[in-house]
């Protein structure tokens, strides 16, 4: 696709969206794409957050005070992993769209899958009830989009850059935003008030950090899978729009 901004401009549309929440440089920056490709009309469900808060049930299966740790992480860091995983899946939308080379592979198992169909504009090729031959298909075109430009090193990178500068001193400092249960025991004819748990200790937060940045990358991946069949998708029907 013919790009409406060069590589610096949108690297810093980027930057101030994800660094500066800049939330008018992310509508400039899709505004972009939707003018690039006759229209750009994905919806986001953001599931990463869901994905983290499920997942640390099982990881602190053995705390009474799990919700109250899910609550201040939901507080201290999820606006942020929201606005990373929107960015990194129209990236990766982005990657998806940019080759003739695998549109065209997918234009060609289009006329030969399905002889008896022609692409019209408003058309959604292949991205519902695919058959088995189609997901097949599907999976093949992905990892050679994949392995071509190198996304899931990429994606790697830009996420250990994020974490590293946004998210980590917020975990470790979680204690400090976390409400704690309390419990009262009556001891030697006195009531004494307790807490239930004690706060997370140095390398609680570390392990917590880590995880949290493990769950976000492997979820990250399942998912952009799927903007990269979508930015394939709208290359070839962007070829009908015209």
């Amino acid at each position: 696709m013919d790009a409406l901004l060069d590589n610096k401009v949108r690297e810093d549309l980027e930057y101030n969206f994800l660094y500066l929440k800049d939330s008018v440089a992310f509508d400039i920056f899709i505004s972009s794409l939707g003018i690039e490709q006759h229209g750009f009309n994905l919806r986001f469900r953001q599931a990463v957050c869901n994905k983290i808060s499920s997942s640390l049930d099982s990881f602190y299966k053995e705390r009474t005070d799990k919700d109250y740790i899910k609550n201040a992480l939901k507080k201290l860091i999820y606006d942020d992993i929201n606005r990373l995983e929107i960015l990194l899946l129209v990236n990766t939308y982005i990657y998806g769209n940019l080759s003739n080379c695998f549109a065209n592979d997918l234009e060609n198992y289009f006329f030969m899958a399905y002889p008896n169909m022609k692409i019209t504009k408003d058309q959604k090729l292949i991205r519902k009830n695919l058959t088995s031959r189609d997901y097949r298909f599907r999976n093949k075109l992905i990892n050679k989009v994949i392995n071509f430009y190198n996304i899931n090193d990429k994606l790697e990178t830009k996420i250990d850059k994020f974490f590293e500068s946004e998210i980590k001193d917020k975990i470790l400092d979680l204690n400090n935003h976390m409400a704690k249960q309390l419990k009262i025991e009556f001891q030697e004819g006195k009531y004494f008030i307790l807490q239930k748990e004690n706060f997370l200790t140095k390398k609680d937060l570390k392990s917590l950090y880590i995880y949290v940045q493990k769950v976000f990358f492997e979820n990250l991946l399942k998912t952009t899978r799927r903007f990269i069949w979508y930015g394939l998708n709208d290359k070839v029907l962007s070829r009908y729009k015209k």
